[in-house]
């Protein structure tokens, strides 16, 4: 239970149920629609997926499109770190 998940605001959190718990948050205040993923794309032990959607903060109502890269690691067949970078823009 040593997974790891990192925002790019640097804050990392350890073990699958911190990782589940922040997942958890994320969905209570926004809404994803029209989502599309592309890739993976492999390296190594590294693959990255690029997630494309619409999302919707619950708070303002305002639809806004999103994209996000997420960098994952595998170690003994299991996903050992995930990152997520988001667009400069």
């Amino acid at each position: 239970d040593t997974a790891t998940s990192t925002e790019p605001s640097g804050e990392t959190v350890t073990g699958l149920s911190a990782m589940y718990e922040k997942a958890k948050g994320f969905d209570e205040v926004n809404t994803l629609s029209d989502v599309s993923v592309r890739g993976p794309y492999v390296s190594g032990d590294t693959f990255a997926v690029l997630f494309a959607m619409t999302m919707t903060p619950k708070a303002t109502g305002q639809p806004m499109p999103f994209e996000e890269v997420a960098l994952y690691t595998v170690k003994d067949g299991k996903i050992v770190s995930e990152s997520f970078l988001y667009g400069a823009d």
